[in-house]
């Protein structure tokens, strides 16, 4: 009896593990995207009867069709530019065809400073790849990642902030490896408590020379005036602050700021002869210098193929 039990339980075990490789397969689905300018492996692995997968060897290629791919003996393939191919892989008797999906990258279009609020909603990463013909590229299979997990998590593409701090997203794909930095800031009612990564935002509507104020503790700061009245009544003033205008601007200033300093908008118009002006005042303190980790420190080794800035 005991020497049959066994005898079953070997069999049906046996009937379980089925190592035998019934398919041959390449990339995702029997896809696979090249965003690289030098030659890279297609991948092959067989799969057998249990879904198990595992490394094809003495696999034999060749190009069915697609001129502007070069395919080397051993299966790397080269894109000389956009384009589609066909490829065969052989290993015994089972073959796999192989869509190639040329799709070099050149450079990358970053934007300077991704920044998210607390609270709202997660924005999209936004990585503009552009190709060898000068125009974006549709498709990208790369990797990214968040430094800094406390500051911020990338989820489905979508950067969510969750703390206030700097952290970088590190993008590789095809040749090119490139460092986004990321600033996630939060709302405070009051200009007097801001701290670093903070914001204030205050809607204005001011008569005819009004003054008004509003004291920041002593740090760095993106102090910017916007809206209807702007540039034609209000104006930007400061005291005790080192302030310089961005090019370009005409009401946005980098400033930094020492004790007992305070952020101004003047009406300029004399009083009782000028209209209401409306406009938004929004004061962003930065991060102090020293003060940061070095987790959203550009990777300057690592940045390659940003032909520009966004």
């Amino acid at each position: 009896m005991p020497r049959a039990f066994w005898s079953v339980l070997f069999l049906a075990v046996a009937s379980c593990v089925d190592a035998r490789p019934v398919r041959l397969v390449a990339g995702r689905s029997d896809t696979v995207v090249v965003n690289s300018l030098e030659a890279v492996p297609i991948a092959v692995r067989l799969v057998d009867a249990n879904g198990v997968e595992r490394r094809a060897r003495r696999v034999r290629y060749r190009l069915i069709k697609g001129p502007a791919v070069a395919l080397s003996g051993d299966g790397r393939v080269r894109c000389d530019g956009p384009g589609d191919a066909e490829v065969s892989a052989t290993s015994g008797a089972l073959m796999a065809r192989v869509t190639v999906l040329c799709r070099p990258i050149e450079r990358f279009r970053l934007p300077r400073v991704l920044r998210l609020t607390i609270g709202a909603p997660p924005a999209p990463l936004e990585v503009g790849a552009m190709g060898v013909d000068g125009k974006p590229v549709d498709l990208v299979a790369g990797t990214a990642s968040v430094r800094d997990s406390q500051v911020a998590t990338l989820v489905d593409g979508y950067v969510h902030g969750r703390a206030p701090g700097l952290t970088m997203v590190d993008v590789e794909a095809g040749d090119c490896t490139v460092s986004i930095p990321v600033e996630v800031i939060e709302e405070s009612r009051t200009t007097a408590l801001l701290l670093p990564h903070g914001q204030y935002a205050e809607s204005l509507s001011m008569a005819a020379g009004e003054l008004r104020s509003w004291r920041v503790p002593p740090g760095r700061y993106e102090v910017t005036l916007f809206g209807d009245g702007v540039p034609a009544h209000l104006r930007l003033a400061s005291h005790e602050m080192n302030c310089g205008a961005f090019p370009g601007t005409e009401q946005k200033y980098l400033c930094i700021a020492k004790d007992r300093a305070s952020v101004i908008v003047h009406h300029v118009e004399p009083a009782g002869r000028g209209r209401q002006a409306t406009g938004s005042l929004l004061v962003h303190r930065l991060g102090d210098f020293g003060s940061e980790s070095g987790s959203w420190r550009p990777r300057r080794t690592l940045d390659r193929c940003i032909g520009f800035i966004g």
